[in-house]
């Protein structure tokens, strides 16, 4: 059966009786269950986690409102020059011992596709592979890494932005319209086979760090598919963004995540995309190793929290 890997949202995501795949000698609290935290606002920018970095840019306007206008509307030597700084002090390794030491063992690292693809057409600088190099992303996320094993600490690789925006939420790197799946699906595709494309080429990545010794396999607990595919204020909620999610693209992102990961290496984590547990019997012909990636926010009221605890809820 799916198991379900619980984050509560802009707080700590908790999962009980879950199988701890660690050799580590450290591991939370050591009562048997996972409690973790999303590492927000670093390698993918969330302007309400760090406003202030957008209030400079700004100049008392607001046409800078997520990561995409960020590199669309900045001379680009400033755009890197201001992600670089960003990247690298962000979080630091006293941050991540601070968070081992509170009892913490999980982190969920969102990242951006942008940083293993490009086309033309989008802002952002041709994707620099080179993890060696400090003015690439996969430097920072390869250290981030590198500090986990340290501290015996795992880690969910997060694909937090689709191409064409899975929600229309700044979190997914572009605000505004939802173009990673619309009405016009599934004539259109391009952007769901894209984005299977860039789950290998990230999932490749951290196999190879695996391989090369750069960090342990314990290291990496799964790959999540992506953040959130449910559309902004409800649009489509039940129709063709659900349909692609279901039928179409969760089934095949776990067959990618299988192609480069077996389910004993790292498990692939599938949001739920707003939907009740009982609407995933059936999406896969074989749950060994699938978890599902269920979001309580508990910020908006009364009502949604107890929506958020309904066994299809």
């Amino acid at each position: 059966m799916l198991r379900s890997l619980a984050i509560l949202a802009l707080a700590t995501a908790i999962v009980s009786g879950a199988n701890i795949r660690s050799n580590k000698t450290r591991l939370g609290c050591s009562d048997g269950k996972i409690r973790g935290v999303n590492l927000g606002g670093w390698l993918v920018l969330e302007p309400w986690i760090t406003p202030k970095f957008f209030e400079e840019v700004n100049d008392g306007g607001d046409k800078i409102v997520d990561e995409y206008t960020y590199a669309q509307y900045l001379d680009p030597a400033v755009y890197m020059e201001r992600m670089v700084g960003h990247w690298d002090t962000f979080y630091t390794f006293e941050d991540f011992e601070k968070l081992a030491n509170a009892g913490l063992s999980h982190f969920r690292i969102p990242i951006a596709y942008w940083y293993w693809d490009v086309i033309e057409g989008e802002p952002f600088p041709e994707p620099n592979m080179d993890d060696t190099d400090p003015m690439s992303p996969l430097f920072y996320l390869k250290r981030g890494l590198q500090w986990m094993d340290q501290l015996g600490l795992q880690a969910v690789l997060d694909l937090h932005t689709g191409p064409g925006s899975q929600n229309g939420y700044d979190n997914s790197g572009r605000r505004g319209e939802i173009h990673w799946v619309d009405f016009d699906y599934p004539g259109k595709r391009d952007n769901i086979d894209r984005t299977l494309q860039i789950i290998e080429k990230f999932s490749n990545t951290a196999k190879q760090w695996i391989t090369d010794g750069v960090i342990s396999a314990e290291t990496v607990y799964g790959i999540g598919v992506l953040n959130e595919p449910h559309a902004c204020g409800g649009w489509n909620f039940n129709g063709e963004m659900w349909t692609a999610c279901k039928d179409d693209f969760f089934p095949k992102a776990v067959e990618v995540v299988r192609k480069v990961f077996s389910p004993e290496e790292a498990v692939a984590v599938v949001d739920i995309a707003g939907h009740g547990y009982n609407e995933f019997e059936g999406v896969f012909a074989d749950t060994n190793g699938v978890e599902v990636d269920a979001h309580n926010y508990q910020c908006f009221g009364g009502y949604w929290n107890d929506v958020a605890h309904w066994p299809d809820g």
